[in-house]
């Protein structure tokens, strides 16, 4: 399999610039860069999503595995909690 996440993450960044609080390119935005291990950038648009109301059961997913004992992730899954 080739993976070709920076053109996928550059072409979902284009999709954001058209429609920025769209939740769920924000999350597959921080899926892609949680599967390549770059934590900083993978919280930052978790964050995002989960403040535009994403779904807590999906942020749960395998593709945070890498990030998921971090304390910004937990923070991330508390603003969700918060908004419940």
């Amino acid at each position: 399999m080739i993976c070709r996440y920076d053109e996928a993450v550059a072409s979902a960044m284009n999709a954001l610039r058209m429609s920025p609080d769209g939740v769920d390119i924000n999350y597959k935005v921080a899926q892609m860069y949680a599967i390549q291990k770059n934590s900083y950038e993978a919280i930052e648009m978790l964050t995002k999503a989960v403040s535009l109301h994403f779904d807590l059961n999906m942020i749960l997913d395998i593709d945070f595995f890498n990030i998921r004992t971090s304390p910004e992730f937990i923070d991330a899954i508390k603003i969700k909690q918060k908004t419940e």
